[in-house]
């Protein structure tokens, strides 16, 4: 796969004589779309970083809003998918998980194989995953690697500009069979994160320990996750980060566990070095 990119096309527009800045990506333009001459808006590939058909659409609704109408419309309030037809197809929306290395904890992933997905393997085509980036539920990105990815990827785009969380998805009756059925997959286990909470609400206890039988952070089954939080149940869905001790340990050396995070406050949380 070769990405040569691309130029914009503006040499001898004389954009210099009407006050119009541009540089070697495009056209200068503010978050409301306007160039350095205000009587002047741009949209599309000329000046964005999502060179998209789609993306040139919505931000050209954003100018005529702007330009004709009053309006205060933003680019960057804009929830924008790319899909790359390859085959298996790959589609994002949101943070990426370099974005989620880098939160400290912020952000989680979940991944849901096809593998697990009853239309993939009656289709044959379980080569790929639904990977899906939350912050204590609430969507913040997605990745999908699927034979119809691009049309899976417009739901979790759809969720995302409407404030979705993973709930949402778990409630949402899907068609079966269907590979859309792994987005309600991907919401199930913070559902089941939920009914924890409300069980401790009903039964109180000073102490939470959860035990995940696959790392929901990496989707990977070889490795159990460990949390332990104080008090308040709402910790364990990251309502109150920096209340829990948590652990990665392989499930073949369960004598060696690995600490990922500690206690940022002062909650009563004590581990025996030994």
């Amino acid at each position: 796969l070769v990405a040569a990119g691309r130029a914009p096309n503006i040499e001898g527009l004389a954009l210099e004589a009407a006050g119009i800045t541009a540089d070697r990506q495009g056209v200068v333009v503010t978050d409301r779309l306007r160039t350095t001459n205000p009587r002047v808006y741009a949209a599309g590939d000329v000046c964005s970083v999502y060179k998209f058909t789609h993306a040139a659409d919505a931000m050209a609704r954003i100018v005529i809003q702007n330009a004709l109408f009053y309006g205060r419309r933003k680019a960057s309030a804009l929830v924008i998918p790319w899909v790359t037809f390859t085959d298996p197809e790959v589609a994002h929306v949101g943070v990426s998980e370099v974005e989620v290395a880098a939160s400290g904890g912020g952000l989680r992933t979940i991944t849901v194989p096809l593998s697990e997905v009853d239309r993939a393997i009656v289709d044959d085509e379980t080569d790929g995953f639904v990977r899906v980036h939350h912050a204590g539920g609430a969507l913040r990105g997605c990745t999908i690697v699927a034979r119809h990815a691009g049309e899976m990827i417009g739901e979790v785009t759809y969720a995302m500009t409407h404030g979705g969380t993973l709930s949402d998805f778990a409630a949402t009756v899907h068609p079966y069979p269907t590979q859309a059925e792994a987005l309600r997959k991907a919401g199930l286990p913070h559902s089941q994160l939920c009914m924890a909470v409300l069980v401790q609400r009903v039964v109180p206890a000073d102490y939470a320990f959860v035990i995940h039988t696959e790392n929901p952070s990496t989707g990977a089954k070889d490795e159990i996750y460990i949390e332990m939080v104080r008090g308040l149940g709402e910790t364990l869905v990251g309502n109150y980060p920096g209340r829990s001790l948590s652990a990665v340990v392989k499930k073949d050396n369960l004598a060696k566990p690995e600490v990922r995070s500690f206690p940022s406050k002062s909650v009563g949380l004590f581990v025996d070095e030994t």
